[in-house]
């Protein structure tokens, strides 16, 4: 039948280009795929493995090209489900692997090679895993091969975006037996010899680590990092390395207040040594190619090799809209017009100049000869993706026991990350992309990330947003599990601690404004993680923890919900509990990235009938930990479809008045036919508004004119303000007209503060600040256009460069306060022999 469907859609290739679909929501319109090859569902991943050799997996089949994506060829082994889990590995033209998880024997990975290019296949089943191990509940497979001989397999198991948890296997016979190793996280791993390679643990990803005995054993990698980030707000992706393995590159990215940071860090003795290679750049623009934005392709132009094994997608930290101007060749007419609405998620390459790339939905594949400046479609997936749409329902104030209107029923899609991603992140997101839900790790002694962006001001900010909230503790696990925290086996007791979970997360609730003063009306979901559900003991005290929770959060006239894996034990046995969980939320991965289409339904049976928490009482995970991106921004997220209880604080908080002055007014005025004159450079912040920088000058120094910028908001309130300075990323930039190159931000800037009560100056240190606010301090403002802020270029520490970006001012205290007089306080000691 595949076959079949195959050879039908590559009848469009031959001219029947009618027959493609139309445009529908994100669906590919026929314009677009006139000769070109389709595919039914979506591109899952592909890989290159030269200029005109590469894989694609779509959900239907494994494909190959051997002239640039012209034609496809399919090379899909016999028996081959394609259900996700699946991975595809190829080391040349002709050495290739296919993983797959056996859907109906539990513990079980599938491994197909080939060694003459798909023509033929070699199946292999291994019993990897006991039928009844956690371990064994895999979300997602990667491989990694040095040779024909050499290969890794890495099975992530299926958890929260809280956890990050996986099994090595190596094997030294190309895959016909498979060896248990170990592994610090579930990320995927990479060698550049039998002995050396690398991988990220700790939640997302946040820590590196290296092994020099196969996987055998791992120790942490230190990179020469500038700034230091709490638990889980880093994170590290795979290196890429020289066919040598001499010359290597790895990326980090870091979550800050105002957004990600993306540094890469290089090495040229087989990852001895590290060190800073600089920033990417935040956008695409025609004088940029690849090599300024893909650590890979980057890598490539810097050493003049190709990559030791360019096989896998690498994530295009960039992320750039593709755009008629900058992306689709000249005179491409009415494709060139169309492309602009889409947005490139990953990217593998072959050399510097040649390679493929992915839209961010999966539905085209598009290839360049010329470091990126051009790309034309040579695949399209007939995916017909109609935009979600988003219903929410707000219980009546007093209807239910939770229902004080911070609580509310939501349909539609919503998003689970570890680390609670910054306001401007999910600005853009929220703006971009489908997404109205977003969860919250609130607590719990096996919280993962620290999430030092959480607390009540910040979810006001993202309630005035449009954000709703699935608020979660994650706390003790079941006893017959690893955690380093358990719950007992005796189920008297296990039922009090789960109580007792359940008052300190509704402590952190009223903190958070998510509960009222008294921990009533939110919401809250226990992540209780996969355990043997054969381990009747285990189960039982799972069961009376899980009741625990549910009577004190009902006692105290809040919703209690339960996370949990929808068949490992059966989410429906939490239903036959005395009370049983007001709502749930359950992790059943079908896909490896976002699905519109999602549903809450159509479970097993065994696991969870349609008949149990039927009334907007549900919630999906149907995805593990992938990348995807969202007016700019790229977050690695779980995914969900929603038709359950979410926090809603829409009602209840009221936002903080906010002013952004998105940029200022700058002296000499920006001219850009005259920017060596006016000493202005003029480059796009994070929130896609003009940023500046200006070389300093001497402090009280007599050269004319002095470049500045002020600030002038217009405030709705008297109050007194705390003012924040956006300073812009930007790296290293090259200014030809001056012949010169702008380096870093000044140490000692120096801002002036106009208020209602006088003038203020303070000094501040710009270079830690990559798109992140400086905090200026708090001041009172009359309402209306009187007070303002000053900056100019004149420094102690110069020469070197000040920046001119957004400004902020938030309302902390409403009105003018009386003037008071406050005397100092005389301790009085007594003298003793």
């Amino acid at each position: 039948m595949r076959q079949t469907r195959w050879a039908l859609a590559f009848l469009a290739v031959l001219g029947l280009a009618a027959l493609a679909p139309t445009a529908q929501g994100w669906a590919l319109p026929a314009s677009l795929v006139q000769g070109v090859a389709t595919v039914e569902g979506a591109v899952r991943s592909f890989g290159t493995l030269d200029a005109r050799h590469a894989w694609v997996l779509s959900s239907q089949a494994l494909l190959l090209t051997e002239d640039g994506g012209a034609t496809w060829r399919e090379v899909t082994p016999p028996r081959a489900r394609l259900h996700d889990p699946a991975t595809v590995a190829f080391i040349d033209r002709d050495a290739g692997w296919l993983a797959e998880m056996a859907p109906e024997t539990p513990g079980v990975v599938v491994v197909a090679a080939t060694t003459d290019g798909g023509r033929t296949w070699q199946r292999h089943e291994h019993q990897l895993f006991a039928a009844r191990d956690p371990a064994g509940q895999a979300g997602e497979l990667a491989m990694h091969w040095l040779d024909r001989d050499a290969g890794w397999l890495v099975v992530r198991q299926k958890t929260s975006s809280n956890f990050n948890q996986g099994t090595l296997f190596g094997t030294q016979d190309g895959g016909a037996s498979w060896q248990q190793l170990s592994l610090p996280g579930g990320a995927p791993v990479f060698f550049i010899s039998e002995t050396s390679g690398w991988s990220a643990g700790g939640p997302n990803g946040d820590t590196w680590f290296r092994t020099d005995d196969g996987g055998v054993t791992w120790t942490t990698e230190t990179l020469p990092e500038e700034e230091t980030a709490g638990r889980g707000q880093r994170r590290h992706y795979l290196p890429h390395f020289t066919v040598d393995g001499q010359h290597g590159v790895v990326v980090v990215t870091t979550s800050t207040s105002a957004g990600q940071r993306v540094r890469w860090y290089a090495t040229h003795d087989r990852g001895v040594h590290w060190e800073a290679a600089g920033n990417i750049a935040a956008a695409l623009s025609d004088n940029q190619p690849l090599a300024r934005l893909d650590a890979a392709a980057w890598l490539m132009a810097s050493t003049g090799q190709p990559l030791q094994q360019p096989a896998v997608a690498a994530p295009f930290f960039a992320n750039p809209v593709v755009t008629p101007a900058g992306i689709a060749p000249p005179g491409a007419g009415e494709e060139s017009a169309l492309l602009s609405s889409l947005s490139l998620s990953s990217l593998a390459l072959a050399s510097a100049e040649a390679g493929w790339a992915m839209d961010a939905r999966g539905a085209r594949l598009l290839y360049t000869d010329d470091g990126g400046r051009s790309w034309r479609t040579q695949l399209a997936g007939s995916v017909a993706l109609p935009a979600p749409a988003t219903t929410i329902s707000r219980d009546a104030v007093g209807a239910s026991a939770a229902s004080d209107g911070r609580t509310a029923r939501l349909a539609g899609p919503g998003f689970d990350k570890c680390e609670l991603a910054s306001e401007e992140d999910l600005r853009r997101w929220l703006q971009a992309g489908p997404y109205r839900a977003v969860n919250l790790y609130i607590g719990g002694a096996l919280r993962a990330c620290d999430n030092v962006l959480l607390d009540a001001q910040r979810l006001a900010t993202l309630a005035a947003q449009g954000w709703t909230f699935i608020p979660t503790w994650v706390g003790p696990q079941a006893p017959c599990t690893g955690y380093r925290q358990k719950f007992d086996f005796d189920a008297v007791t296990a039922f009090a601690q789960g109580r007792g979970e359940a008052t300190r997360a509704l402590q952190m609730a009223r903190q958070l404004g998510l509960a009222d003063e008294t921990g009533a009306g939110t919401v809250i979901y226990y992540d209780l993680e996969a355990y043997d559900g054969e381990d009747a003991a285990c189960v039982e005290a799972s069961r009376a923890f899980v009741a625990g929770w549910t009577q004190q959060l009902q006692t105290s006239g809040s919703y209690a919900g339960l996370y949990a894996l929808a068949c490992n034990p059966p989410m429906s046995r939490y239903a036959e509990l005395t009370p049983a969980p007001d709502t749930i939320w359950f992790a059943a991965w079908t896909r490896q990235q976002f699905d519109p289409a999602m549903t809450v339904w159509n479970l097993p049976s065994t696991c969870l009938p349609s008949t149990l928490w039927q009334r907007q009482q549900r919630i999906r995970q149907y995805t593990g930990g992938h990348d995807e991106t969202w007016g700019g921004v790229t977050l690695e997220i779980d995914s969900n479809a929603l038709d359950g209880i979410v926090a809603d604080l829409s009602s209840t908080v009221k936002p903080r008045v906010t002013v952004v002055v998105e940029s200022p007014e700058v002296s000499p005025v920006f001219n850009p036919m005259q920017a060596c004159a006016n000493g202005w450079h003029r480059f796009t912040n994070i929130r896609g508004e003009p940023a500046y920088l200006a070389f300093s000058q001497s402090l009280g120094g007599t050269i004319p004119p002095l470049t500045h910028g002020i600030w002038r908001p217009t405030l709705p309130i008297t109050g007194t303000y705390h003012v924040e300075a956006l300073i812009a990323s930007h790296g290293d930039i090259d200014w030809p007209c001056r012949g010169q190159r702008l380096g870093p931000d000044t140490s000692r800037a120096r801002y002036t503060i106009y208020h209602q009560g006088g003038v203020s100056t303070t000094e501040q240190d710009q270079l830690p600040f990559d798109d992140d606010w400086l905090r200026l301090g708090s001041y009172r403002f009359a309402a209306g256009e009187s007070g303002f802020v000053y900056l100019d270029a004149a420094v102690e520490d110069g020469p070197k460069h000040v920046s001119f970006s957004a400004m902020r001012f938030s309302l902390e205290i409403e009105g003018d306060l009386a003037e008071r007089l406050y005397l100092p306080v005389v301790r009085r000691q007594r003298i003793t022999d």
